[in-house]
């Protein structure tokens, strides 16, 4: 049924093995020069084995995002594995006084982690320092907001909130156009909520389940719905996009710098003569009425996500789902931060 199976070895075993400090201290391989000789080893034996056929497999080393180096020490050992999976979450917040501090470093941490200086870029250089030509993947990534002195209210609809729908797609796109990045996992399909770390200021954040109420009413939360979205555009392989928009100069706050993030993103697909497109207004504000060139289509397919605020959730009802919308010459309205994706046939005039 699949035409390649993804295998990791090791889950977060790089850890140093120390009671207190590692969560994973007594299974932890202490330090990535270890992983990387483990991980070699039990490669090793599967690659000798007369049955194995390297076409099928994608052999992946689990990694660390957090501290990039660590990488680069798995690799040099792991020569035997194809992929480094990694972890990037994303979602510090440490300021939330304003609406700019709270969304603004959201909307471009995909811009910033995967810079030379974000922890994707970094790990980027890593592998290949490691073993030159070896893919990065994802072995799970969501919000990670789970020690906060932020308030409840401002952390629940933060990560349970719309912005979770434009925020972890656009992850994974970004890091799949700058990474070649193509198996990325959200962490998790189940799940209702985590407990804040931060011991003076206890409660549950509504973190990782992506499915609120699976059985019930079905209802998802928007981590879930723009994932859903983004995958009915994704085909084939990922082309490149060209887009005229303005920037906007961001907030620098909480661990994302300020950058001059473009308000209007693409990100284009093709397989044969199909195409698809993921679009995001990053506007806040403003609706932005944007023309996709379809080369004279007229089968253009397309659908939009969008909320009244950032905030709106579908906790306790169904306020956010994906609709079907009219693109008719690729001409797409979208609504203040917002995203949509299309896709069509290309004629033979292009597009």
């Amino acid at each position: 049924a699949f035409e390649t199976i993804h295998l990791e070895y090791g889950n977060e075993m790089w850890g140093t093995g120390t009671q207190g400090s590692d969560p994973f201290a007594g299974a932890s391989a202490v330090g990535g020069v270890r992983l990387g000789q483990i991980a070699q080893r039990r490669f090793g034996i599967m690659r000798e084995s007369d049955h194995f056929d390297a076409g099928l497999f994608n052999l992946i080393v689990g990694g660390q995002a957090g501290w990039p180096p660590t990488n680069k020490d798995i690799m040099q050992g792991a020569q035997h594995a194809d992929a480094l999976a990694i972890g990037p979450y994303f979602g510090t917040l440490k300021e939330w006084d304003t609406p700019e501090q709270i969304w603004e470093p959201l909307l471009a941490s995909p811009e910033h982690w995967n810079s030379a200086a974000g922890m994707v870029g970094r790990s980027w250089e890593n592998v290949q320092a490691g073993k030159r030509g070896a893919a990065l993947a994802v072995y799970e990534n969501n919000f990670h907001t789970t020690r906060t002195q932020a308030p409840p209210e401002i952390v629940n609809g933060f990560v349970a909130g719309f912005g979770g729908a434009l925020s972890l797609s656009r992850h994974a796109l970004h890091m799949m156009r700058d990474h070649g990045v193509r198996e990325h996992c959200a962490f998790s399909m189940v799940g209702f909520s985590f407990p804040n770390q931060d011991s003076d200021n206890p409660f549950q954040v509504r973190v990782w389940g992506m499915l609120r109420d699976l059985h019930a009413t079905g209802r998802k939360r928007p981590t879930w719905l723009g994932v859903e979205l983004a995958n009915r555009a994704i085909m084939g392989d990922m082309v490149r996009v060209e887009v005229e928009t303005e920037t906007r100069r961001t907030t620098a706050a909480n661990d994302v710098p300020a950058i001059d993030l473009p308000l209007v993103q693409a990100y284009g697909f093709r397989d044969g003569d199909r195409r698809g497109l993921v679009l995001y207004n990053l506007d806040r504000e403003a609706e932005r009425a944007v023309t996709v060139n379809v080369g004279g289509a007229t089968d253009v397919q397309g659908w939009r996500l969008a909320a009244d605020s950032l905030t709106t959730s579908n906790e306790d009802a169904e306020n956010v789902r994906i609709e079907a919308m009219t693109a008719a010459g690729g001409a797409v309205v979208m609504p203040p931060h917002s995203m949509a994706a299309l896709t069509w046939t290309a004629s033979s005039e292009g597009g």
